[in-house]
């Protein structure tokens, strides 16, 4: 195997200058600064009062049923593209257990609570941001530069949203993020690489989508390999490199593993459907299964054009909600890295996070246009990491002395979470509204409900409704009156939760409802006879 690791070459230009003996100044600031951003998420956490997204409450909802029920089943149903739709509807059908799992960490404390998600969500950024100073090492072996690659990690603004929700994203960010930092060009020793592989298997229980990791994972090895060419080393090497091939088909193992335990599948039942949808609203069509007869008939140009304007809006999301100064800073890094007589080193560094940008831009444009929008969102936070270590990279490039990139870095740092805390806000208020709202329609559900029976409610976001309000729910149909009717009789809705401006009136008079008006809301509740 290769010797001991050399920290590759500084990018950082020669002029800026540091004592030797900064060590302790270093550690000691990290510190300090980890404390802060943590105890701060965790004042927060303490005030989160909602779920949040779907995602967020289906995640806090199984996690409840792992310690109470054991039985993954859920009380909603949110899609309709499935073999069969039951209610209550298998929880694994679609998403992974693994960001549950996590959640269930609180259990031997107390109950599994939105601020108890909230504060283990919070820990989990600090986490990811870690992988920030591991990457900026690797990128300059500068001390200096690596703090504050950490302390721009942690305070981007996106790390502050996520620390207030039950989602899957900050755990899926810290285990790619350490997949990436772990498993590079450059071999430094076998235990990150078996711990790489370990982030694999735990991003792959939290996220399907992990399986992209492959592309990273093959473009780092392809370079190994051609390095080891170069040297004459390839025979050599060549039983690791299986080895290491074995061991991320192995990885993925666990998740297959628990899929097929639990639902007698190995893999999530409705995930191939999703190749056939063309947005969200597809998941909601009741009675009209897509499959690629329905899509095809679309026609060529409507499949291209709405992979074009998908893509575009990727684009401007990766370059406008992540933090303005750090991904500029980030950019400059890049420019300066590809341009100076250094830029082999600093492209074989990349390799990994730039193969998996490319992945899941291009996969979720061309082959999974419907949930591109929010999953490559998702996905990116695991090189968030990496655009904080390449903005530290930045910061130093253009500054001309040390005071200089100090007062840089911190200004993109605290830029950055200062939008964060301004978005936590913002995201706390936004909660308390919508369980104001929620809370008003389960009580109109309830009142109405109660001599017939249990409410069973038909909205558009059942996750939310159910895991807010415990009412039971199955997803309003966005295929017209006809499949709104044919799904309230097979589930015996008792009531329908929508807004004014989506032909409420007809909907009420085809299905003979009463409208109630839910107070300073555009929402209405049409309870159905007999409810």
């Amino acid at each position: 195997m290769p010797g001991e690791f050399i920290p590759p070459h500084s990018l950082v230009a020669s002029r800026v200058r540091w004592r030797v003996d900064d060590r302790g100044w270093v550690m000691a600031a990290g510190v300090v600064a980890t404390l802060a951003v943590l105890a701060l998420r965790l004042a927060f956490a303490r005030r989160v009062e909602f779920c949040g997204g779907a995602d967020s409450c289906f995640y806090i909802t199984l996690a409840r049923d792992i310690v109470t029920r054991h039985d993954f089943l859920a009380d909603f149903v949110w899609n309709y593209q499935v073999p069969h739709v039951t209610l209550p509807s298998p929880a694994l059908e679609y998403w992974r257990p693994g960001t549950s799992l996590l959640l269930d960490l609180a259990a031997p404390f107390g109950d599994i609570t939105l601020r108890s998600s909230a504060a283990i969500s919070a820990v989990f950024t600090i986490i990811a941001a870690l992988a920030a100073a591991d990457l900026a090492w690797t990128l300059t072996g500068d001390r200096w530069v690596t703090l504050w690659g950490y302390v721009i990690a942690l305070c981007l603004p996106t790390f502050w949203t996520l620390a207030l929700a039950a989602d899957s994203a900050p755990f899926y960010g810290a285990a790619v993020a350490w997949f990436l930092a772990l498993f590079t060009v450059r071999f430094r020793s076998r235990w990150r690489d078996l711990l790489a592989l370990a982030c694999l298997a735990a991003a792959y229980l939290i996220r399907n989508d992990a399986l992209l990791l492959g592309v990273p994972f093959a473009a780092v090895l392809a370079k190994r390999v051609s390095n080891q060419l170069a040297s004459n080393s390839v025979r050599q090497e060549l039983p690791y490199t299986i080895g290491l091939a074995a061991g991320f088909l192995l990885a993925l193992l666990p998740a297959h593993l628990l899929t097929y335990l639990l639902t007698g599948q190995p893999a999530n039942s409705s995930i191939g459907a999703v190749l056939f949808l063309n947005d969200l609203a597809d998941f909601s069509r009741y009675g009209d299964n897509l499959d690629f007869t329905t899509w095809m008939g679309q026609g060529i140009r409507h499949l291209a054009l709405l992979r074009v304007s998908v893509f575009m809006q990727i684009m401007h999301h990766l370059l406008v909600l992540f933090g303005e100064p750090a991904t500029m800073m980030a950019l400059i890094a890049a420019l300066f890295g590809v341009l100076s007589n250094r830029r082999a080193a600093f492209i074989a560094n990349l390799i990994g996070p730039f193969s998996f940008l490319v992945a899941i831009v291009l996969v979720y444009s061309v082959a999974l246009p419907a949930i591109a929008d929010h999953a490559v969102l998702r996905s990116f936070t695991g090189l968030l990491p990496v655009l904080a270590a390449l903005a530290a990279v930045g910061c130093a490039e253009i500054a001309s002395t040390r005071r200089g990139f100090v007062a840089l870095a911190a200004g993109v740092a605290a830029f950055s979470a200062i939008d964060g805390v301004d978005r936590a806000r913002t995201e706390l208020d936004k909660g308390r509204k919508s369980l104001a709202e929620y809370r008003i329609e389960a009580r109109i559900i309830e009142q109405a409900s109660r001599p017939a029976g249990p409410a069973l409610a038909m909205v558009r976001n059942p996750a939310v409704f159910t895991t807010t309000t415990g009412i039971r729910s199955i997803s309003l149909p966005t295929n017209g009156s006809l499949a709104v009717q044919a799904a309230a009789r097979k589930f015996g809705a008792t009531a329908i939760v929508t807004d004014q401006w989506s032909e409420a009136t007809s909907l009420a008079d085809d299905m003979h409802a009463t409208i109630q008006h839910v107070s300073d809301s555009v929402q209405i509740v049409l309870l159905l006879p007999g409810s």
